[in-house]
């Protein structure tokens, strides 16, 4: 057997290798973090691990089975000019060393992908299974961690795959587009998840063409269902059931997640339009094919690609909630929360909105939206900003008749809600200018926010009035900015354009949702 007198970062990769593991797979493996791994695999040779890391990797060589030992020294023996490579590569570092205290050190991974596309080679079958399995790691983070902390590694990776897709064959490429397909669809779901729904949609037509190139009719089906469950909560009632029919007509309704989800939403958007018998309808479509669902569908419960026993109770849930039916709606709901796996708070958290919207439609409003303002109280923050959570609660704060609105708990339960909303809109705004930042305003600095707001507006809007600002007409209108000089414009002078901006952060940051 092969004893490693002293482990490097090249031993540790060949270890990897053997094994057969991802780079996201083998630190779980050993136990340590993601990172340390990734640094074994860019430094090879010239990297070694702590005493206390060495002895890890002792002993998963010595648990290792005989024919990942056999493919182990193998690789060894194949790869023994690596050391000459790695000092290569070390050199090549060293030019581009001064970047990682530059401001450019954020072109650091083009450099990488760079000397990857250098150094690299023809992907092979084991390549492709790296990346479906990556994908499916990835389906089971997305929508159980923050969308902004997840989405940096899915576009980094996504550019990987392309890079190993332009070096591929054929044979390989086809399994290549079958994962960048899977990549983009949770790259949209991540994005409807950090708000950003017309980024997202980009992203629905990528993932949608690459399964088209696939000829996998499974595929389609699982991207376009996917597409329009998420359409739930971003697009009219309508645009979903048209995004449900072209999931179910591509998977044939057959049997898969693909057609299940489409019937979901079909269901779903049913009720949210007020046609509750077709609605019951759609749902006992979906009962019937969650009975046929092959066993791997619907084994895990904690994956994008999966359509779990949680997910049925949660389209009953909604289906009499919108309904108002409370006693079918309360045993859904119970049943959904039992299932529904401990840090999925995307999908416990739906479930209570659905028990609010339930009492709304059942004419209890005051209870229904006091149990919406508990339940976004009970989340941390960065959940409540949530783009399902935010925009599953306005869904259910829209079922209040408009009679109730200026009933004190419809309006905690809107101040609660729409906290997070006003985040969002002045995080929007902040990347669409470089002049100021907009925050919700205190009582004490209104003065401050309206003469921010007169700096940020561009010349064209801020044109001296063709009446001097002490008219006899008493205009007080607010004063702005040309030059070193100010004017007050009179009212009748303003254009349209410029009195739209003067009310943006009341209507919508500063004031009611």
């Amino acid at each position: 057997m092969t004893t490693v007198r002293r482990w490097s970062g090249h031993e540790a990769r060949m270890l990897r290798r053997a094994l057969r593991m991802s780079i996201r797979a083998f630190p779980a493996h050993l136990g340590v973090a993601a990172r340390t791994v990734s640094k074994w695999d860019e430094r090879g040779a010239s990297t070694f691990p702590l005493p206390e890391t060495q002895a890890i990797l002792d002993m998963a060589l010595h648990r290792a089975d005989d024919s990942a030992k056999s493919r182990f020294e193998l690789l060894l023996d194949e790869h023994m000019d690596e050391d000459v490579d790695d000092m290569n590569r070390r050199a090549v570092l060293g030019i581009f060393g001064p970047l990682a205290a530059s401001p450019l050190a954020g072109r650091l991974e083009d450099v990488r992908r760079g000397l990857d596309g250098m150094l690299g080679t023809e992907p092979v079958d084991r390549d492709a299974d790296d990346w479906e399995r990556t994908v499916a790691d990835y389906a089971r983070e997305v929508g159980a961690t923050p969308a902004l902390q997840v989405l940096p590694n899915i576009v980094a990776d996504f550019a990987d795959i392309q890079a190993d897709f332009a070096r591929s064959r054929s044979t390989i490429r086809k399994r290549l587009v079958h994962s960048a397909s899977q990549l983009a669809t949770l790259t949209a779901i991540a994005l409807i998840n950090a708000g950003e729904r017309h980024s997202a949609q980009r992203w629905w037509r990528t993932a949608a063409h690459a399964a088209a190139v696939t000829g996998d009719h499974n595929l389609v089906a699982l991207v376009r269902g996917r597409h329009a469950v998420m359409s739930l909560y971003n697009s009219p009632p309508e645009r979903v059931l048209e995004l449900a029919d072209h999931a179910v007509a591509a998977g044939r309704s057959s049997p898969s997640v693909g057609v299940i989800s489409g019937f979901a939403a079909q269901a779903q958007a049913l009720g949210q339009l007020g046609r509750h018998d077709e609605s019951a309808a759609a749902m006992g479509t979906v009962l019937d094919l969650f009975t046929r669902l092959p066993a791997t569908a619907s084994n895990c419960s904690t994956s994008q690609w999966n359509w779990g026993e949680q997910r049925l109770h949660h389209v009953v849930s909604h289906v009499h909630a919108c309904a108002g039916r409370l006693n079918e709606a309360g045993k859904a709901q119970d049943s959904a929360l039992a299932v529904y796996p401990g840090g999925n708070f995307q999908g416990g958290s739906q479930i209570e909105h659905h028990r609010a919207a339930a009492l709304i439609q059942s004419g209890d409003v005051g209870a229904g939206a006091d149990h919406l303002r508990s339940t976004m109280e009970r989340l941390e923050p960065w959940q409540r900003d949530d783009g399902i959570v935010a925009r599953s609660a306005m869904l259910t704060l829209d079922l209040v008749p408009r009679t109730h609105h200026d009933r004190p708990e419809v309006r905690l339960a809107r101040e609660s809600v729409s906290m997070s909303e006003r985040k969002k809109v002045a995080r929007r705004c902040q990347r669409r200018t470089d002049t100021w930042t907009p925050t919700p305003p205190r009582k004490s600095s209104t003065w401050s926010w309206r003469r921010s707001m007169r700096r940020a507006m561009p010349m064209s809007l801020t044109r001296r009035s063709t009446r001097p600002s002490g008219s006899s007409n008493g205009s007080k209108g607010m004063c702005v900015r040309q030059g070193s000089s100010w004017s007050r414009p009179s009212p009748t002078a303003r254009p349209s354009a410029w009195r739209s901006v003067t009310r943006f952060p009341r209507t919508h940051v500063g004031g009611r949702a």
